[in-house]
């Protein structure tokens, strides 16, 4: 009793070390010490050796190690690894495209550690290194010492049970799992006897220390938690401490417990820990949300109870009414937690991984100035957030208005926020798929700007994902201090957050310039073997956007690390195939010191995104690999097929997108895959309504059909016509021109009724076709038998005397009036004389193109001059070096679009096509496949 009530009076550090110094004489331990240690500090003489430190334990009752537990809580200052319950816990990053969702920033508990009964009435200062020392040889000694006072039925009571518990996760303690089978066995006969402030100082330790006490002891409390909860025996911190600790320790035991049997317990516990909370503190409520957050984490959905979605709106609803009381922290945990639980969001199945090939691009939003400074713009950002729209305002979020006003109130606590807690900011208020107010997003930047140089590397791609999601370009200042910061710290990136943040810079359109590029191939070469299927996937993609070009080794460890993806995706092993890695690809691999990861399939949207990625940066697989890929794209096709439960248009677009990747590689499938492609998307687009995600998949597997040589049956090529024709007013100016230039290759003869929509559909997208676009659709509707108007009758006659005849004339012809054809005619010029990009870095200009006018008119020069008095050899010999001019290709396709204006009666290009005839072989029959930009379409020829 006295050894009790002196440690309790204990106030400081050293007055505990006396005192332990004291119980080492009276058990005889001092005797034990070396005689050369009389001239060190009495502290470290008494107890640094664990042989000193064992006899002096064993020395003490039982009850004395329990008081000597909590004394150590009160008064051993705060370390590193004292923060069971304010360090910022490290979650998983989404964005990364490929998970997730991914990628949302790590997850934060919460900053101050319940249990405030037993906080030091006096400062706590820092210990020495010596100190430290001792105190870590202790707390194991003291470990030791709890198992045997555990074993001893009745040694501890309830309280000390829970005491102990308390202390040992605020002092940081990480024990063995036999510390916590001994736990288990001797605390779960005493649950039954604790006090409610008791179970909630054992739940809220135990996930202090990260523990799994087992399902049978976690099932005792939580039904002992939810009567404590229920008959309002809980007070809010306790309440709050228990939700927190069950949280941790799922958190941290994904194998604990089954989502469901947690639901049903988790439910009914929040309804009346909300109660209890709305009396509380504003840190007990964001102790709460962050708890419920985890769980959502853990696996506990939204869509799964209606109820679930009741008890978490109220909740949401007290953190709201705390507003700016949380604090920083407490606001960046409750907008952290209510966008992990999924209420404010879509349903995870309609929403593309952060590596998914691009769609349509949508425009998310336009803002005056967002960057935090006077002077910076921030624009909308079309096609910055491809394949992600804000959701329409009567989606089934109940939770949105209380988010959304949670949002706005933390405003103000903005530039108090440390760097962590602005990354979740960031993340939270872009899961949420609504749009801020302009000044909450300038308000972020501006402290995220202040914050950079204490930003990890996770933060920074977080941010940038977030700015992208929403649909928010930051103005050129702040991206040139961000990318500054990244630039500096880009070796120190991760397997998950460069993808992401390369994904990141590639849809909000920000080229880095090539000395970046360059740098970021390097950081990613040495960790590509360990990336796993979606970051190998995001990476390619994303560079390739950003028009890099990769250096040959970087390309070998790329298909040398996803090759045995490919072969998991197939279902066959990459260590006993057939096919075995080529020399240059093997040699890639061995080099990088990093190991590589274990094969795993790609999933969704993962493979088209290589394939294309693949495509974009110029590689040159082997035949290896190509195979593999189609074995891969094949087993998806398969897989499709054969699943009831699967969403049929989900594998329809990994079809269409795989099958791009295949074609722009120039790999030749095999019939099969062919065969199965063509029954596939008959079967599954003509049953669906249009829409554009519907169109894009059909124009890509038209195109790739064709473009991989694929012959359909006459009766499979009229039900192409048709498919095509009840999808084609999704379709934008690119999937035009591709299911145009598809049904022309493969031998299409649409009907009038086809091409008079076609006509109507194209008209309003051609100021917004690429070059390639507009002269694809020129061409096919002159073959097909489309004439000018009759006013341009004279020119067409005359134009039809020196060019063949269209090989599918018409019963019915179909008029072109002189508006559509001078919009087109428009369209070529803006396409062929646009301004070409710079390399130093910044946002891409206008998506046109990207060759001088001039060498058309040099070209077609040089053509007319070749009939009159030059000759055909010089002529030749000076088109070559005009064709070695930057842009050539495209000088090649405007001019191919001003021969078919011409050919139409334009009478702005008759001189062109008269000039050009005489060498219509050489510079004619231009066979140019719109390929599309990824999966969007656009400047890809």
């Amino acid at each position: 009793k006295m050894f009790t009530a002196s440690m309790t009076r204990c106030t400081s550090w050293h007055d505990l070390c006396s005192l332990l110094l004291r119980c080492a004489d009276d058990s005889g331990a001092a005797s034990l010490l070396p005689a050369a240690s009389a001239a060190s500090s009495p502290l470290t003489a008494a107890i640094a050796s664990p042989q000193v430190l064992s006899h002096m334990l064993q020395h003490l009752n039982d009850r004395h190690v329990a008081v000597m537990w909590l004394t150590l809580a009160r008064l051993v200052p705060d370390t590193d690894a004292d923060h069971s319950s304010s360090q910022q816990h490290q979650g998983a990053d989404h964005g990364s495209p490929a998970q997730q969702s991914a990628s949302h920033p790590p997850s934060h508990s919460h900053s101050q550690h319940p249990g405030s009964q037993h906080q030091p009435a006096t400062p706590r200062s820092a210990l020495s290194r010596a100190d430290s020392l001792v105190l870590s040889r202790l707390l194991t000694a003291l470990e030791q010492r709890s198992q045997q006072c555990m074993a001893v039925t009745g040694a501890w009571d309830a309280r000390d049970v829970a005491n102990v518990a308390w202390a040992m996760g605020r002092l940081g303690c990480s024990p063995s799992q036999r510390w916590v089978s001994q736990f288990v066995t001797g605390s779960q006969p005493q649950l039954h006897a604790m006090e409610p402030r008791h179970v909630a100082m054992m739940v809220w330790g135990l996930g202090c220390m990260d523990v799994h006490p087992g399902a049978a002891w976690l099932s005792d409390v939580r039904a002992l938690s939810l009567q404590c909860v229920s008959r309002r025996r809980f007070t809010s911190q306790g309440a709050a401490m228990v939700l927190w600790g069950m949280a941790r320790m799922q958190q941290a035991h994904q194998r604990g417990v089954a989502a469901n049997t947690l639901l049903e317990w988790l439910v009914p516990y929040v309804s009346h820990t909300t109660v209890l909370l709305q009396q509380g503190s504003p840190q007990h409520v964001s102790m709460a949300m962050w708890a419920v957050g985890a769980l959502a984490e853990g696996g506990v959905a939204a869509s799964t109870s209606q109820s679930y979605v009741q008890a978490v709106t109220q909740l949401l609803s007290v953190a709201t009414a705390s507003g700016t009381a949380l604090g920083p922290q407490g606001v960046a945990n409750c907008l952290w937690a209510v966008a992990q639980t999924g209420l404010v969001t879509a349903p995870r199945h309609s929403r593309h991984s952060a590596h998914a090939p691009a769609v349509t691009p949508t425009p998310v939003r336009a803002l005056d100035s967002c960057d935090g400074s006077s002077e910076d713009s921030c624009a909308s950002t079309p096609g910055c957030d491809e394949g992600w729209t804000f959701l329409p305002a009567s989606s089934p979020r109940p939770a949105l208005p209380a988010a959304l006003q949670l949002l706005e109130s933390s405003q103000p606590l903005l530039p108090a926020m440390s760097a962590q807690q602005l990354a979740n900011c960031a993340w939270a208020a872009a899961a949420m798929q609504a749009r801020p107010p302009s000044s909450w997003v300038r308000a972020l930047l501006a402290a995220v700007r202040e914050r950079l140089a204490d930003m990890e590397p996770r933060g920074l791609a977080c941010v940038l994902w977030a700015c992208c999601r929403m649909g928010v370009r930051p103005g050129p200042g702040w991206m040139s201090a961000f990318m500054e910061v990244v630039e500096e710290r880009l070796g120190s990136f991760c397997g998950r957050s460069l993808p992401q943040l390369l994904w990141s810079l590639a849809g909000l359109g920000y080229s880095p310039g090539a000395a970046w590029c360059k740098a970021a191939f390097a950081a990613s070469g040495r960790l590509l073997p360990s990336f796993t299927p979606g970051a190998l996937a995001s990476c390619a993609m994303s560079l390739s956007r950003l028009g890099a070009a990769p250096p040959p080794t970087w390309a070998s460890t790329l298909l040398a690390a996803s090759r045995q993806h490919l072969l998991a995706t197939a279902g066959r092993s990459s260590s006993h195939s057939s096919d075995h890695l080529d020399e240059r690809h093997s040699h890639a691999l061995s080099q990088q010191a990093v190991h590589p990861v274990r094969s795993t399939p790609f999933a969704a949207m993962e493979l088209p995104a290589l394939l294309q990625g693949a495509a974009r940066l110029g590689m040159s697989p082997s035949h290896s690999w190509l195979e593999a890929a189609e074995a891969a794209v094949l087993a998806t096709v398969t897989a499709a097929g054969s699943s009831n439960g699967r969403p049929s248009q989900l594998g329809l677009r990994q079809l269409a997108g795989s099958l791009y990747g295949l074609a722009r590689l120039r790999h030749a499938a095999s019939e099969p895959l062919l065969a199965s492609a063509a029954a596939m998307l008959l079967r599954e687009a003509a049953s669906q309504p249009p829409s554009q995600l519907l169109a894009l998949d059909t124009a890509q597997l038209l195109w790739s059909l064709a473009m991989m040589g694929y012959a359909p049956p006459p009766s499979q090529l009229d039900a192409f016509v048709q498919l095509s024709q009840q999808h084609m007013s999704a379709m934008g100016a690119a999937e035009l021109a591709q299911c145009v230039w598809a049904l022309q290759r493969m031998g299409a003869r649409p009907p009038h009724a086809w091409l008079s929509q076609l006509a109507v559909t194209a008209e309003p997208l051609l100021p917004h076709m690429s070059l390639l676009s507009v002269a694809t659709v020129l061409r096919a509707m002159l073959h097909w038998g489309a004439q000018g108007p009759p006013e341009w009758s004279q020119h067409a006659a005359a134009a039809a005397a020196v060019t063949v005849a269209p090989a599918a004339a018409m019963s019915q012809p179909l008029p072109l009036s002189a508006a559509w054809l001078q919009a087109a005619a428009a369209a070529v010029e803006a396409g062929a004389s646009g301004a070409a990009n710079g390399a130093s870095g910044g946002y891409a200009p206008s998506r046109h193109g990207t060759v001088p006018f001039a060498v058309v008119a040099a070209r077609s020069a040089l053509l007319s001059a070749a009939g009159t008095t030059m000759g055909r050899g010089t002529a030749m010999r000076r088109l070559a070096v005009v064709e070695r001019l930057p842009g050539r290709q495209r000088a090649k396709v405007a001019e191919a679009a001003m021969r078919a204006l011409a050919c139409f009666g334009h009478p702005d290009y008759q001189d062109i096509l008269a000039a050009s005839s005489s060498l219509s072989h050489h510079s004619g029959g231009d066979d140019s496949a719109p390929t599309g930009s990824g999966s969007r379409g656009g400047e890809g020829e």
